[in-house]
């Protein structure tokens, strides 16, 4: 059981090391962070320029982790929407699959294209 606490622990050190080399390098792009909480996992989140969609993996940054949460609805002005185009400082409404802090910062990872998808490979 201790040996299962410090494997989380360790593995949560690892995710966030991980996200900070990746926006470093330029390999995430940060689409909101979430300045309200409401219950549920339903989050008020500030945008960046870009988009967001249903079923969409993004990562959320908080003090001790970088957790991934999937993206399970969207409202805009208070209508249920799949996808939708986002600005700067739009406020949007989204249902995730985690909790996350409010003032964590939401990145979506951006495939390598010098890096070959892994059934490429032959054995």
């Amino acid at each position: 059981d201790f040996i299962v606490i410090v494997c989380g622990a360790l593995a949560e050190m690892l995710e966030r090391r991980a996200l900070k080399l990746a926006i470093a390098a330029g390999h995430c792009q940060e689409v909101a962070e979430i300045i309200h909480a409401f219950s549920g996992c339903v989050f008020g989140l500030r945008c960046r320029p870009g988009s967001i969609q249903t079923g969409e993996q993004l990562i959320a940054r908080t003090p001790a982790s970088a957790k991934p949460v999937t993206v399970l609805s969207i409202e805009v002005n208070r209508t249920p929407v799949t996808s939708t185009a986002t600005e700067e400082n739009q406020e949007i409404g989204v249902k995730l699959s985690e909790k996350a802090p409010v003032g964590a910062p939401l990145f979506r990872l951006r495939p390598d294209p010098a890096i070959r998808p892994a059934e490429d490979f032959v054995i």
